[in-house]
């Protein structure tokens, strides 16, 4: 009949479209991952000799100090990854954490060559973090310190990696900052907007600086801090330069200070676009150093590294031509994935909405012919049927039909089809909003920058992958129910 075979056609078309769409979902999440892993700059350092080491993605880049690049290093095979901290050593080399691995790097100085490993002998309790978001310092005697995050401790080392000491507990919800300054360590209490002075020997609290501008914005602390060269203020020298952040620890601004926990901000700079501007997204510090009157920021945002001055003024980006270049093209082809992530993940939802309604029209052709009344048997003139009644024919396999198939894909991509198909629309929202809210979560943890908690964010991605998988199961368990007991009805009916 007409409306089956238009029926057949609009199935076969849903079919296409939903292969479409998840080719279109296999690109967005290619492209997911080019765009992730080009983080651009993010590691600073700044040498004794004014030569400035500079992670970049996967490499390493050494500086002088107008900005010229004379060195580039692959540290994925020097190294095995791409490093998420750099620090000077008191002997004037380098030293580099590399994202995922719990040993130090000591490089040289000039070419960056790895000389040797420390391995930092952390305590039981803290072994889970210590190739995550850890920020690390040396004291003028070789002795080390590292922040360990999410551990919310410090932990201090002797040269070699034995352990020497570390906080208290409840010293600090989060911790991600340190230096040495004045004979003590320096650090940050995250969470609660402090500067905490610990004793050089034992760990302990010896003082704590609660910031007193506690603006709704900026309201945490990152690890882009350093000791201050940036001008007085009625005559009182400012202690550190830190990055306060927003909800989330990506966006923030740069800040002085002072012993009584007053600020002075830095000039935040241009917006790329207005709602970047109403969001406070001008900025994503990674990593500050002092250049001589110059604070140097790698930023997120730009893929650039910003400068200012001791005044707190922005100057223009830093590095020559060709550095400022080779920056540009990494930050615009990060744009190009991500333009192609977004518009990918888009036509894929269209893709599946355009299959999904084709699907229930496609159903409804096939309902409107099963209440077609047959047609009467043509009889000969002596009143008897000219054709014998048609057999009745086993129901077919619902595992060989196409539109069995395509049925449970879109269920499975789109939970809640199925419920909606048959008419049950309260659990095909439940379905599908549930499914929405866990999608945005997953779609959440992948977008930020979580190379430097791998641990972490690899056991939140892969919870929200099950989770997300749950409702689409179940909707698609409901479809291939459903279908089966659509082709055995058909089939057990006399055609």
């Amino acid at each position: 009949m007409p409306s089956s075979a238009s029926s057949r056609r609009l199935q076969q078309v849903a079919v296409l479209l939903v292969a479409l769409a998840l080719a279109a979902i296999a690109v967005a999440l290619y492209a997911s991952q080019r765009f992730s892993a080009q983080r651009g700059p993010w590691a600073l350092a700044v040498l004794p000799e004014q030569i400035v080491w500079l992670s970049v993605d996967e490499q390493l880049w050494r500086l002088n100090a107008h900005g010229k690049r004379e060195a580039s290093i692959d540290t994925r095979q020097s190294l095995g990854g791409a490093v998420g901290v750099l620090a000077v050593h008191p002997s004037g080399q380098l030293v580099a954490w590399v994202r995922q691995q719990t040993a130090l790097h000591v490089l040289d100085a000039r070419s960056g060559q790895a000389r040797h490993r420390i391995n930092p002998q952390w305590p039981a309790d803290l072994r889970s973090h210590a190739d995550e978001a850890i920020h690390l310092a040396f004291a003028p005697d070789g002795r080390f310190a590292i922040a360990a995050g999410g551990g919310h401790a410090v932990v201090l080392f002797d040269a070699a990696g034995r352990m020497l000491a570390r906080t208290p507990a409840n010293t600090y919800v989060f911790t991600n900052a340190l230096w040495w300054a004045d004979g003590a360590w320096w650090t940050t209490d995250t969470n609660r907007m402090a500067l905490v002075r610990l004793d050089g020997e034992t760990m302990s609290e010896k003082s704590r600086i609660p910031l007193t501008q506690r603006q709704s914005a900026w309201l945490y602390l990152a690890e882009a801090a350093a000791p201050s060269h940036g001008a007085p203020r009625n005559g009182r020298q400012p202690l550190a330069t830190i990055a306060r952040m927003s909800n989330g620890m990506k966006y923030g601004r740069m800040s002085d200070v002072f012993a009584d926990g007053s600020q002075a901000d830095y000039a935040q700079p241009a917006a790329p676009h207005m709602l970047a501007a109403k969001l406070g997204e001008q900025l994503a510090p990674r990593a500050a150093a002092w250049l001589g009157d110059q604070l140097l920021v790698t930023d997120g945002v730009s893929r650039a590294v910003r400068v200012w001055d001791r005044y707190r003024r922005q100057q223009a980006d830093w590095g020559d031509a060709a550095t400022q270049a080779a920056l540009a093209q990494i930050s615009a082809s990060h744009q190009r994935w991500h333009t192609l992530y977004l518009s990918s993940l888009g036509l894929a939802g269209l893709l599946l909405a355009a299959g999904l309604l084709l699907s229930r029209q496609a159903e409804r052709l096939k309902a409107a012919a099963r209440k077609l009344p047959p047609p009467l048997p043509a009889v000969s003139k002596g009143g008897a049927p000219l054709q014998r009644p048609m057999a009745v024919h086993p129901p077919p396999d619902a595992r060989r039909s196409p539109q069995a198939w395509s049925s449970i894909a879109v269920s499975l991509l789109v939970p809640g089809a199925a419920q909606y198909q048959q008419g049950r629309r309260g659990a095909a929202l439940f379905l599908f909003t549930l499914w929405l809210l866990l999608s945005l979560q997953l779609v959440w943890v992948l977008w930020m920058d979580w190379g430097a908690r791998a641990s972490v964010s690899r056991a939140l991605i892969w919870q929200s992958c099950w989770l997300w998988l749950m409702p689409g199961l179940v909707s698609a368990g409901d479809a291939w129910q459903m279908r089966r007991k659509q082709m055995s009805a058909r089939g057990g009916r006399h055609s």
